[in-house]
């Protein structure tokens, strides 16, 4: 898959990122939202899917959790990937 890393640096940003706020909870949404394995310290180890269908996933389960402004806060985390990845695809939840 191309620019898996970079995915996968990316969906792991998100996930530790919400950890810090709500811990074991933030890990089994990540578990359960589908296309990939997270290790216990929330890494993403594989994606199985479509990246942007697994982001938009996560973020979608995250969004139950907390609301919107989930959105908010991924867009700001992944400020560093996009950077580092200027031209990788990411779903139009992130886009902004």
């Amino acid at each position: 898959m191309e620019n898996e890393q970079a995915y996968k640096e990316l969906l792991t940003t998100i996930i530790k990122n919400k950890m810090k706020v709500f811990g074991k909870l933030a890990l089994k949404i990540a578990n359960t939202s589908g296309g990939m394995t997270v290790n216990d310290d929330g890494e993403v180890a594989f994606i199985h899917d479509d990246p942007i269908k697994v982001i938009e996933g996560l973020l979608n389960g995250f969004i139950k959790l907390s609301g919107r402004a989930t959105i908010f806060n991924a867009r700001i985390a992944v400020m560093p990937i996009k950077k580092k990845y200027p031209n990788l695809k990411l779903p139009e939840l992130l886009a902004g």
